[in-house]
């Protein structure tokens, strides 16, 4: 008996335990399931994926698009940059590394993105990988916006005082964050009407729409508020009416410098008002 309980206690010491797995969560949402090791980079991802769904439904009405559904895994796996995407046996996994507390946001929204994308992509008979640079970069601002509303202000602001950043780096994905998001936000304007919108995002997602942003001219898009509406329009007319006579333009254009110069003096009068000093109460 003894010699029986000796080789049992020989053997277990022999043969180590298999290793007990991480624990796993995951969050579904409405185009991917996001799982991980922690609770809380789980749901900071799905939350991420919920403000993206939310922009799409809401203000483009995009419903959820058809399966198959993403895997969004958090993970730090070696080799992988920061946010990847495999594509294997019809399922589509995209891994993202959140890295430290200024990194965080924005690799949680490029990971939603590039879920969302894949979909799209694949939804239309497309490589999940096809989306072109600009729509990811734009869709990831918009995404960090929609959480963090500060950022909106933040990002205006600084495009007043910036010089507007080349439509070839725009296009590339190449601009700062703030470029990508007033250009989104710029052609969602002149697009117009939520369905249009809803095309030119589905188009980028599928890699279809270079031609159309080739003919934008990144100046006419310009979120200056003095600048901004004039250029728009007359950008908007441009491409409307290619052979237009020389005399309307001349005439489009002497609107735009006179909508600048009220634009001016309202700027000046507003200064000088600011800098009142107001008499004290007697």
């Amino acid at each position: 008996m003894l010699s029986l309980l000796a080789a049992c206690a020989w053997l277990a010491a022999a043969e180590p335990a298999p290793p007990v797995p991480p624990p796993a969560f995951s969050s579904d949402t409405p185009f991917a399931l996001v799982t991980g090791e922690k609770l809380p980079e789980v749901s900071f991802v799905a939350t991420h994926c919920m403000a993206l769904h939310r922009h799409l439904e809401f203000a483009l009405n995009l419903p959820p698009p058809p399966p198959p559904l993403v895997r969004l895994d958090v993970a730090d796996v070696p080799g992988f940059a920061p946010v990847e995407t495999q594509v294997g046996a019809g399922t589509v996994l995209v891994v993202v590394r959140l890295g430290g507390g200024q990194e965080a946001p924005g690799r949680a929204a490029e990971a939603a993105v590039r879920a969302w994308l894949a979909r799209v992509a694949l939804a239309g008979g497309k490589s999940a990988d096809v989306s072109e640079a600009w729509t990811r970069q734009a869709l990831s601002c918009e995404v960090i916006a929609q959480l963090r509303p500060s950022m909106n202000d933040y990002w205006y602001r600084e495009g007043r005082q910036a010089i507007p950043a080349t439509l070839a780096d725009i296009v590339a994905g190449k601009a700062p964050e703030r470029e990508a998001f007033l250009f989104w936000r710029a052609l969602r304007q002149s697009l117009g009407a939520p369905l249009e919108q809803s095309k030119a995002l589905i188009a980028s997602a599928r890699g279809e729409s270079q031609a159309r942003l080739g003919g934008l001219r990144r100046e006419i898009l310009r979120q200056n508020p003095v600048y901004h509406n004039a250029w728009r329009t007359f950008g908007a007319w441009l491409e409307k009416f290619p052979d237009a006579k020389p005399e309307e333009l001349a005439s489009l254009w002497a609107e735009y410098q006179a909508e600048r110069k009220q634009a001016d003096e309202l700027r000046r009068e507003v200064e000088a008002a600011m800098n009142l000093v107001v008499p004290a109460a007697k």
